[in-house]
């Protein structure tokens, strides 16, 4: 027996860890009953418990006890975050009683059980687990095994499992917490009146009618209205896949369809309609549809997730997610995009999608088998665009009408947002394989309003790197085509060009301005080439086609042989501000962790190179942009021929030879570039200006030449070691560099005529001067006259004009976005406010007191969000650019002045290049002050 007044007890919570006797440490512990305690055995200190030592927690009471307590059941477990805990608890049971579950409640405990319960968690435990999944995305299993081990790791003395309540009181908490920060607390019966996509987090900076847009929007005019455009990206994954764990009617959703997956009944009827539909695919080479049919279904209930986000801010769209039964089909994905846009009212759509090219092909007939509620309204005009990094994967064709980089009024969206999105979320797909339909569904909803919550709160720090980054480039971009415009001196010329890209623009069967008209067969077409007969080796039964294709594989790997070389030559810059050199690391980070998914497709395509990199484990560390990738024309003969695939070595040899052509081709078009930039500073007026400019474009030029360079000889060396030596190379010889340079005929052709007899004397006079090889292949020249020269420039000027637009449109867009986020927080706290004297009546005084407090603490977090962002935005400029304060309600007017249309633009380059030609006689007089005005302005 213990006697009172020995000091043998002491907690391993409290600050200090003092010894205390028996009645001391009950009297400290009064209202600390999940502390842990230990007691000394003479020996050492030995695990005890409040709970042996005679603690008995009063429920109902804050200090006095009360007059008729009701004991809780015996062996009464309640789960907080340091460990199991068996307590002794009584019920208030007097006349002011409340409800059992009332009672837990306001002690902070959650029970599992609403009229006998003997399993609770502490609130702090529920909301320590729900933090700690959504951002590590650890599952419920491995949670409740670290509580065990915390109770005791020995395993001696753990209360019998509660694994199954916890995994019940957890997903209650998920649902109510979703419910009450949707509102739905603060509204009578409003968990029954919830309608569908009303428990998921919207987007603040998309666009809004009725919530964040101007009056009048509506007549903004048409060069603006990209500002108020909404863009969405779509996309299918198929690692959050679901086995056959219980049937769906064992484990509904408690909020499916109310958040952001689709109403399962009317998306499974649809469904069915279309269960023998075949979706072809003729372009994309992600084989996304060549394969929908092939994917493996067995013992699954769905084989991945299709999704719908905001393709600038990355929030998944309200009803934008839906199961994948068999692959990436239209019937699915058509549904899904139609939920996420349902009652669209703005007047621009911009669909993002891998395989668009083919997806929006009879997309309106397909649309009319929805029903009106779901379809796009007519008045919406519908743009269809690929992602910037799947859209080398697709055919030529397909590739300027679809892409980011030339579709006016898109800004600098990339559209791979949608990718970033499926990096954080994919860690849970281990854990959500194993459930049933409905918990995963209420646990995937839950991840997705984290990771929008996540986006919202970072759209302050986000918005204001675009805008920095954009104000920078878009004042570079716009001088650099200025300076490029400048020098062509044609106005006809620039006119011709205009005209060329309003009709490319309206009919995209007219000649295309971005694209060469001298053709070869390049890289991207010999690797569509090979890729086709791959998919015809798969449909003949050759092949299964399970993996990834033996010509993806080695595209993988150019690419990244393409990205160690932009790796080198960024690091070899002498001096790199803090950002550059942030930027270059993050490239390494990106770059090695393709290194990594790359050598796991090695290991089935090339088994010999696991070998050769486990021996040389032990070798020095060497950095990302010098790691040998160990395609197979780094390997020897020997090690190729045992060590490769059938068929890998021919491949790679096909693509290092388009690879050559493709160098060349864009040697010969920034020659010509260059060279032509040099004829107009012999034209031009002599001064320092005209002379920077000049030296800069140089360099400039001569870094993209260096590029194409290094890519022709890697690639060449490659061919040699394929084809046993040079002498087979005869039309691909070695690249020197004095083969370098723009062809003679080149230069006696558009060099003004009292220099060019002297040049051609010269030329003429040297007797052995040969023409570089590089200019001596058939075609390069045309026929003499300069339509090859007009070519090169038509596309570096067309390109330019895009991207000095795309640059000024992200300012705007930037502009536009900030104000947007400001007001939405000020509607949403509105919105809050608005809640607390209305919707909800009870008796209750505590309960409308707590709805009157969450309430007002909402609102409090969107104003105090709000008046953060404005701070953000607001603060010190940018080191290389003045700040721009964020912009007010009257943005759309400032941007319709600010920023026209492609078209307008075009025109307006064209007539100041005539007017600039018809004043050709101006004095250096006028120049030089034109030039201080211009400086001081």
């Amino acid at each position: 027996m213990v006697t009172t007044g020995n000091p043998e007890y002491r907690c391993l919570e409290c600050f200090g860890s003092v010894n205390k006797c028996l009645t001391c440490c009950l009297m400290r512990h009064e209202h600390l009953p999940f502390h842990r305690i230990e007691r000394w055995n003479r020996n050492c200190f030995v695990k005890s418990s409040l709970n042996t030592m005679g603690l008995r927690i009063q429920l109902g009471h804050e200090s006095e006890g009360c007059t008729n307590p009701e004991p809780a059941p015996k062996v009464f477990v309640v789960l907080h975050v340091n460990g199991v805990h068996n307590l002794c608890v009584d019920y208030c049971n007097c006349e002011t009683r409340e409800p059992r579950c009332v009672q837990l409640l306001r002690a902070g405990w959650y029970p599992a059980t609403v009229h006998y319960p003997a399993t609770c968690a502490t609130l702090e435990l529920l909301k320590h687990f729900h933090g700690l999944s959504l951002c590590s995305k650890v599952s419920a299993h491995e949670y409740y095994m670290n509580l065990e081990r915390l109770t005791d790791n020995s395993h001696v003395d753990v209360p019998n499992t509660r694994y199954k309540a916890f995994l019940r009181m957890m997903r209650q908490f998920r649902h109510e917490r979703m419910m009450k920060r949707a509102g739905r607390g603060n509204i009578e019966d409003g968990i029954a009146t919830a309608e569908a996509g009303d428990l998921a987090l919207t987007c603040a900076a998309c666009p809004q009618p009725g919530i964040n847009l101007p009056d009048g929007w509506q007549s903004i005019p048409p060069g603006s209205r990209f500002l108020y455009s909404l863009f969405v990206a779509v996309d299918a994954n198929f690692r959050l896949k679901n086995r056959l764990r219980s049937q769906e009617t064992l484990d509904p959703g408690l909020h499916t369809g109310l958040a952001y997956f689709v109403p399962q009944k009317p998306y499974n009827e649809h469904i069915l309609k279309f269960a023998s539909q075949k979706d072809i695919s003729s372009c994309s080479g992600f084989s996304a549809l060549a394969r929908a049919d092939s994917k493996s279904t067995s013992g699954l209930r769905y084989t991945g997730v299709g999704m719908c986000i905001c393709a600038r801010h990355e929030l998944i769209r309200p009803l934008g997610v839906g199961d994948l039964q068999k692959g990436e089909r239209y019937c699915n994905m058509d549904y899904i995009v139609l939920s996420a846009i349902a009652g669209l009212s703005l007047m621009t759509l911009t669909i993002i999608y891998d395989i668009a090219c083919q997806w929006k092909a009879n997309f309106p007939t397909r649309m009319l088998a929805f029903p009106s509620s779901l379809r796009i309204a007519d008045a919406v005009h519908v743009n269809f665009a690929i992602p910037k990094c799947h859209l080398l994967a697709h055919q030529t064709p397909c590739q300027t009408p679809h892409s980011l980089n030339l579709k006016p009024g898109v800004g600098r969206t990339d559209g791979e947002g949608i990718e970033r999105d499926w990096s954080m979320i994919n860690p849970a797909a281990n854990s959500t394989k194993e459930m049933g339909a409905g918990s995963r569904h209420d646990t995937l909803d839950d991840l997705f309003s984290h990771h929008n919550w996540m986006k919202t709160t970072g759209l302050g720090l986000s918005l204001r790197r675009k805008y920095r980054i954009a104000v920078v480039e878009a004042k570079r971009h716009k001088e650099l085509f200025e300076e490029f415009s400048e020098s062509v001196d044609n106005p006809e010329l620039i006119k011709s060009w205009t005209e060329m890209i309003q009709d490319w623009e309206q009919d995209k069967s007219k000649p295309n301005p971005y694209v060469s008209a001298s053709a070869h067969e390049g890289e991207t077409s010999v690797k569509l080439k090979l890729m086709e007969a791959e998919h015809q080796d798969i449909e003949s039964g050759m092949t299964d086609g399970s993996e990834k294709s033996a010509t993806g594989f080695l595209a993988m790997g150019l690419a990244l042989e393409e990205s160690q070389r932009r790796i080198k030559l960024q690091a070899a810059t002498k001096e790199m501000t803090a950002l550059q050199m942030s930027q270059l690391q993050e490239k390494r980070v990106n770059v090695q962790r393709q290194i990594k998914q790359f050598r796991t497709e090695q290991r089935i395509y090339m088994p010999v190179v696991d070998t050769i990199l486990r021996r040389d484990e032990g070798s020095k560390r060497v950095a990302v942009e010098d790691m040998p990738l160990m395609l197979p024309s780094d390997l020897d003969d020997e090690l190729r021929e045992s060590g490769c695939v059938d068929g890998l070595s021919a491949k790679e040899d096909q693509l290092r030879e388009a690879q050559c052509q493709d160098a060349l081709e864009r040697i010969r078009l920034t020659q010509r570039a260059k060279r032509h930039i040099m004829i107009h500073k012999r034209k031009s007026q002599p001064g320092q200006r005209t002379g920077t400019r000049a030296r800069s474009d140089f360099e400039r030029l001569d870094v993209k030449i260096s590029q194409a360079a290094v890519k022709y000889r890697t690639a060449h060396a490659a061919l040699i070691r394929f084809r046993g030596g040079v002498s087979v190379l005869k039309q691909l010889p070695y690249l020197r560099d004095q083969d370098i340079c723009p062809p003679p005929a080149f230069d006696v052709d558009n060099i003004e005529p009292a220099r060019n007899l002297q040049e051609a004397a010269e030329r003429l006079g040297e007797g052995r001067r040969e023409i570089p090889w590089i200019w001596r292949t058939a075609g390069v020249l045309g026929d003499g006259e300069d339509a090859s020269l007009n070519d090169g420039l038509r596309i570096e000027w067309a390109k330019g004009c895009a991207r000095a637009l795309r640059w000024s449109e992200e300012v705007l867009l930037c502009k536009e976005e900030m104000r947007r986020v400001r007001q939405t927080f000020e509607f949403r706290a509105q919105q809050w406010r608005t809640r607390i004297s209305g919707g909800r009546s009870s008796d209750d005084i505590s309960l409308l007191e707590g709805l009157s407090a969450y309430t007002h603490s909402q609102a409090l977090v969107y104003d105090n969000l709000g008046h953060h962002f404005c701070r953000l935005w607001e603060a010190a400029p940018s080191k290389r650019s003045k700040m721009v304060a964020v912009p007010g309600p009257g943005t759309a007017d400032a941007a319709a002045a600010e920023d026209e249309c492609l078209m307008t633009t075009l025109q307006a380059e064209a007539s100041r290049l005539a007017a600039d030609d018809d004043d050709e006689d101006s004095t250096d007089d006028d120049r030089d002050m034109e030039e201080e005005e211009d400086e001081d302005s």
